[in-house]
């Protein structure tokens, strides 16, 4: 039997903790040293799942609440939504996204210590 590479709690860690706020109030990327500014649709990515796992355990653990036909087409919509957040940051930041993917496959110790240096 295959298992998941990275668990939902991995990726849901991960994405809480993509920024950090600067002095400046902007959202820093966590991983990378000389803290550039985190990609919108990394941001954007970060919410966007947030809420598809939301909608999931409400799904997997709420027996009162029936999912409708517009319920299953809003989270399609969501996840359609977060491919394309996914792709404009793969091409507008593409560093910040091996770095993101890195981080999820690190263990939970580890990726507090990451630190990237782009080339």
């Amino acid at each position: 039997m295959a298992g998941r590479l990275v668990s939902h709690g991995s990726a849901r860690d991960v994405l809480a903790k993509l920024t950090r706020k600067g002095r400046d109030g902007l959202l820093l990327f966590t991983w990378l040293p000389d803290l550039p500014v985190c990609d919108p649709d990394l941001v954007r990515l970060a919410q966007t799942f947030e809420l598809l796992l939301k909608q999931r355990d409400r799904a997997d653990y709420d027996y009162l609440w029936p999912p409708s036909k517009k319920d299953t087409e809003d989270a399609i919509n969501l996840a359609e939504e977060a491919i394309q957040q996914l792709e404009r940051a793969t091409a507008n930041a593409p560093v910040q996204v091996r770095a993101g993917c890195l981080a999820l496959i690190a263990n939970s110790q580890n990726r507090g210590r990451m630190r990237f240096q782009p080339r």
